[in-house]
């Protein structure tokens, strides 16, 4: 990415702040969009790296190269900073302000601000980013399955890491069939349009503390729709993503070990830093 981000820069000519969105699958990058301006990313990794990329960027346009500033040295890109930990920056939502609101997600922006978790893991800063967003991560309990079936070869690593982790596991037919199949014996519990006691009964009575989601079918509108309010009323962490649920376990097993601690910002280094 380093390599990359460099070459555009220089091929735009691009003097100043730049933002670059990139994607990576099958460890191959994508390039999203190019921006030749800041972000709230800029605020972000000032926060974390201890650096004002801020005056930095000024310095530049005024001629001052990050070499002579000694952000970079003299062997290339990125090579002045030692990046030591881990940040991680999450979205806020306000949907549990109003009762019944579906917290759906659309083109449209509807966050309302932003929250950072830092720490020497992932696991660490990404169970601080959670808990800061109202979404902490339990580290016991009861977690719901219910994937479609192009997710199921990616979340059988996530549910075999829970069960070790001393989790109960529960999920819908479809879902609990392929874990059995696999050597995970988790309790069936329905969708909502099954019946009743539903999934979201479940979560009324507190027998679940984490949900993973992944929708797909003919109900699934309907059945995701009660699933998220009831988790948004409840603070019940769920995720829609197989990847999100493997990040989730990182930061549990971080929780399972160790409590929060709180760093002031000054006494920070440097970090990895991702978005989620």
């Amino acid at each position: 990415m380093k390599d990359a981000a460099g070459k555009i820069a220089g091929e735009f000519e691009i003097v100043g702040f730049l933002n670059i969105q990139f994607a990576v699958k099958d460890n191959t990058l994508y390039l999203i969009e190019v921006n030749p301006r800041a972000s709230r990313t800029v605020p972000f990794l000032s926060k974390v790296s201890g650096v004002d990329i801020i005056g930095a960027a000024v310095k530049v346009w005024e001629g001052e190269s990050l070499t002579s500033q000694g952000l970079v040295d003299e062997k290339g890109f990125g090579e002045g900073r030692c990046l030591t930990g881990w940040a991680v920056k999450e979205a806020v939502f306000s949907f549990d302000r109003f009762a019944g609101l579906d917290p759906v997600l659309g083109p449209e922006m509807k966050s309302t601000g932003e929250a950072i978790g830092t720490g020497a893991t992932f696991g660490e800063a990404f169970a601080k980013v959670q808990d800061a967003v109202n979404s902490r991560l339990p580290d016991e309990g009861r977690v719901f399955i219910s994937v479609n079936r192009r997710d199921r070869e990616t979340i059988l690593p996530v549910a075999r890491e829970l069960f070790e982790l001393g989790f109960d596991i529960c999920a819908t037919r479809g879902t609990a069939n392929f874990l059995f199949e696999n050597g995970i014996f988790p309790e069936v519990i329905l969708k909502v349009h099954e019946g009743h006691p539903n999934v979201v009964d479940h979560m009324r009575s507190g027998r679940i503390q984490l949900l993973i989601n992944t929708p797909s079918g003919r109900y699934s509108q309907i059945d995701d729709e009660d699933m998220r309010t009831e988790a948004v009323a409840r603070k019940i962490a769920y995720t829609t993503t197989t990847s999100a649920a493997a990040a989730a376990v990182h930061g549990i097993r971080y929780l399972k070990t160790k409590k929060i601690a709180v760093n002031p910002l000054p006494d920070t280094q440097s970090f990895d830093v991702i978005e989620v």
